[in-house]
């Protein structure tokens, strides 16, 4: 497997491959009138990638839906039918976000009328990290992973950060990566300059120094196989990956 290495130094452009690749934090509200002591869910919520907002007051939690980015409401059963409903209507109809009932002991009769207004009764009451990230993947399942790239003998697998080149795997920084799965992706096709420094550099105070010297290591280490002319500069436009340097690949067992 090909060692991605983490990029430090003033060159490093803070490339989220996570994030690109659907693997950010989910986000989560929970309203619950009766929350006491819910922080320990928070935190082992936090370990799995899922941010946890709490709520006893369903108007403000009204306000952090409308705000977007919320992948799953959890509603109380505690919040009496009339109110569950109302809100669930409004989550589903207005929002588009899936909505998931938490029932406690004696409440799974209570909760019907929810059910019939699109809710989901997927948790029960006292709250377990474990089924919230359940209930979480079964109302929006995880996105397939990104499909290998594959330009001749060179193969970019984004999902384990594996490049390799005739079976051999490179070495690269995660900016190096970012770059050739970039280029790789539209191989024979000019990737602009703008494209690159936003996907690379989003925030760096001078990303086409970034690019450019990750394009400068990403030549050296594909040289090792006599393809660092793959990467092509297009002046004024972009770079592009020539899929036809990369096909005359020399392996390094085959080097005298």
């Amino acid at each position: 497997m090909a060692a991605i290495m983490q990029e430090h130094g003033p060159d490093a452009g803070p490339y989220r491959f996570q994030e690109r690749r659907g693997l950010a934090d989910d986000t989560v509200v929970l309203v619950d009138p009766g929350l006491d002591g819910e922080g320990a869910l928070v935190s082992r919520l936090r370990e799995r990638g899922v941010v946890l907002h709490l709520y006893t007051d369903v108007l403000r939690a009204l306000t952090r839906l409308g705000a977007g980015d919320v992948d799953m409401l959890v509603l109380s059963a505690g919040l009496g039918t009339e109110l569950l409903v109302m809100v669930v209507a409004a989550a589903r109809d207005e929002l588009d976000i899936p909505v998931v009932v938490a029932h406690g002991a004696g409440e799974a009769d209570s909760i019907g009328p929810a059910i019939l207004a699109g809710a989901r009764p997927l948790l029960t009451r006292p709250y377990a990290a474990e089924a919230v990230v359940a209930a979480l993947h079964e109302v929006r399942p995880v996105p397939p992973p990104p499909p290998v790239v594959r330009v001749g003998p060179l193969l970019v697998d984004p999902s384990a950060f594996d490049v390799h080149l005739h079976g051999h795997g490179l070495d690269l920084s995660t900016l190096e990566f970012a770059l050739l799965h970039e280029l790789a992706a539209r191989a024979d096709h000019v990737v602009p300059h703008d494209s690159l420094r936003r996907t690379l550099a989003p925030d760096s105070a001078d990303p086409e120094s970034v690019l450019v010297a990750a394009v400068s290591r990403l030549r050296r280490k594909l040289e090792l196989y006599e393809v660092g002319r793959a990467v092509h500069t297009v002046r004024g436009v972009g770079y592009r990956l020539d899929s036809a340097v990369i096909a005359r690949a020399v392996e390094p067992s085959a080097k005298s």
